[in-house]
C-alpha cells in the first residue's frame, strides 16, 4: 500500500499542477487505475485476514454521528457528479458516544454506500439509522443503505455475499469490482454481533441492513428500558 499510496500522492500533485492539455487523458487514467489498483489491494488483504479468521476488532470510545456525518460527507461529490439525490437520516443516533470498531464500521458503511451510487444512475441513495431499543448502557440500532438502482434478481441475492462472486460477466465489466467487498462486509457485520442482508427487486433498487446491539460510552440522554419497536 506505501508505493501505490506514494503514486496515488505524486499523481494528484501532478495533476493539479500545469499539463499539457494532452496529458490530461493520460494523468486521469494514471489517477483512477491506481485509486482502483489500492482498492483491490485493500480488500485482498482484509480476505487473507477473513481467510485466517485474524480480522482483530478494536473497542474504543467514538462518536457514531460524526462517525456517519464523515461518512456522508465523502459521497457528496460522486453522488452530484451523477446527479442523485443523498439522503440521510440518523436523527437516532443524535450526542451518542458507543464502543467498537470505528474503522471497521466505516468501512462496511462506505463500501454499502459505494456500491449504492455504483449501480444506481437515477433517483436517490439513502443511509438511515434507526434505534430499535434503547437502555441505559446499550442501545440496538438498525443500519441501512437504501437505492434505487438496477437492482439484484432473486436467485442471485443469497450469493453475492460470497466470496469473488459478482452477478454477470457484463455487470462486471462495465462496473468492475473485485467481487469481494460484500463478503468482507458480511465477515465485519458478522464480527460485531449482527447480518448483512439485502431485499431487492431488479429495476427496482436494494435495500441492504443489518442490525447491531452496541455499548453506550455516552450520550446527552438517559436511557431506560424501553420496549422494541418494530420497522417493516
Amino acid at each position: 500500500r506505501t508505493p501505490l499510496n506514494a503514486i496515488i500522492g505524486s499523481t494528484n500533485l501532478l495533476y493539479q499542477d500545469h499539463y499539457l492539455d494532452s496529458q490530461k487523458q493520460m494523468l486521469e487514467i494514471l489517477k483512477h487505475s491506481s485509486e482502483h489498483m489500492l482498492e483491490l489491494v485493500n480488500d485482498i488483504l482484509d480476505y487473507s485476514k477473513l481467510e485466517a479468521d485474524k480480522m482483530e476488532l478494536a473497542n474504543e470510545p467514538y462518536n457514531l454521528q460524526e462517525l456517519l456525518h464523515k461518512v456522508v460527507t465523502n459521497f457528496r461529490g460522486p453522488v452530484a457528479a451523477k446527479n442523485l439525490e443523498l439522503r440521510t437520516n440518523f436523527d437516532a443516533v443524535n450526542g451518542l458516544v458507543v464502543m467498537g470498531d470505528e474503522m471497521r464500521l466505516h468501512q462496511v458503511l462506505n463500501n454499502l454506500l459505494s456500491n449504492a451510487i455504483k449501480f444506481t444512475s437515477e433517483g436517490y441513495v439513502q443511509l438511515e439509522v434507526k434505534s430499535l431499543m434503547k437502555r441505559s448502557t446499550n442501545i440496538t440500532l438498525c443500519f441501512s443503505i437504501e437505492d434505487t438502482g438496477i437492482g439484484i434478481a432473486p436467485e442471485k441475492q443469497h450469493h453475492i455475499f460470497d466470496k469473488f462472486y459478482q452477478t454477470d460477466a457484463e455487470t462486471t465489466r462495465k462496473y468492475g469490482g473485485s467481487g469481494l467487498g460484500l463478503a468482507i462486509s458480511q465477515y465485519i457485520v458478522q464480527k460485531m454481533g449482527g447480518e448483512l442482508k439485502v431485499d431487492s427487486k431488479p429495476g427496482n433498487g436494494s435495500v441492504f441492513s443489518f442490525t447491531l446491539t452496541m455499548t453506550v460510552e455516552a450520550t446527552r440522554y438517559s436511557y431506560i428500558e424501553e420496549p422494541v419497536t418494530k420497522f417493516e
